[in-house]
Parts: structure tokens; C-alpha cells; sequence
């Protein structure tokens, strides 16, 4: 194999985050007081429509492209780009055109979803702080204005 192949494999394999936790931040990992968590929600389960599942991806973090569905990060100001897919048992999936833009405020110890949720050919992204006695959270922002397209 030559050199420059086996450097894009390693790449592909451990380049992304896919499922697993992407640190944001150098040196080795910080106890869980210390940072905050910031996933992506997933819903899989039958719809009238046939939905299979609608799953929000944090595309980027910062201008950085992750491509992940959970961040561990210091506490700070971020800015993600967050991505949706519908996948349907009945026609084409649908996902988003483009990336949605939201600021998230991170606080120490906190974990917060990164919700996208839709209607029609339209979805928004909202940020949730899960609270540990209230199984619903506490949405702290919104942003709006997203379009899906069938995927191709």
C-alpha cells in the first residue's frame, strides 16, 4: 500500500467522530464537572407516514467540520452547524439543504440536546438543557428557517 493511501484510511477511520464523543479541546480528557456535553437527539420509531428515524448531526463546531452526534467542550460560547435526516420506509429520505447555525452558551457540568425537528419541507434546531428531574428539559434557543429536500 502506498504511503499516501494509508494516510487517508487512518484518516477515514479516526478522522471523524461518526458516533463517538468529539473533545473539543487539547490535552487529555477533563472530569465531567469541569466540561459540558452537547448531543445530538435521534428519534427512531414508526410514523403514520413511515418514518424511520430523524436524526440531527453536529456538522460543525466553530467553523470546524465534526460531523458527530456529541461534544464534549469546555465552558464558553460556541457556534455548531447542525444537519437533519428523515429517513422514510415509504418515499426518499429527506435532509436538510443546508446547515443551521445556532449559539450555544456551555456551562460546566451542564449537558445539553441539539434537537432538529420538522414540518413539511421545513425544520428548525433548538437547544435543550437537560435537567435532571425534568425528563422534557428547558429549551434555550431556536433557530428557524431550514429547508429539506428529498435526498438523492
Amino acid at each position: 500500500m502506498q504511503p499516501k493511501i494509508s494516510w487517508l484510511l487512518l484518516f477515514l477511520c479516526f478522522g471523524g467522530c461518526a458516533t463517538s464523543v468529539y473533545r473539543a479541546y487539547d490535552g487529555s480528557e477533563k472530569p465531567r464537572q469541569e466540561v459540558a456535553i452537547l448531543k445530538a437527539a435521534r428519534f427512531y420509531g414508526e410514523s403514520m407516514f413511515g418514518r424511520l428515524s430523524q436524526e440531527t448531526t453536529i456538522h460543525s463546531l466553530n467553523e470546524k467540520i465534526v460531523n458527530c452526534e456529541q461534544l464534549e467542550v469546555l465552558p464558553g460560547v460556541y457556534k455548531i452547524d447542525v444537519e437533519l435526516i428523515e429517513r422514510y420506509h415509504f418515499r426518499n429520505d429527506m435532509v436538510s439543504m443546508h446547515p443551521l447555525s445556532v449559539t450555544v452558551q456551555a456551562e460546566a457540568g451542564k449537558e445539553y440536546m441539539i434537537r432538529g425537528d420538522s414540518e413539511k419541507e421545513s425544520w428548525k434546531v433548538s437547544v435543550i438543557e437537560i435537567l435532571p428531574n425534568d425528563p422534557k428539559g428547558q429549551r434555550l434557543t431556536e433557530v428557524a428557517g431550514g429547508t429539506l429536500i428529498p435526498k438523492k
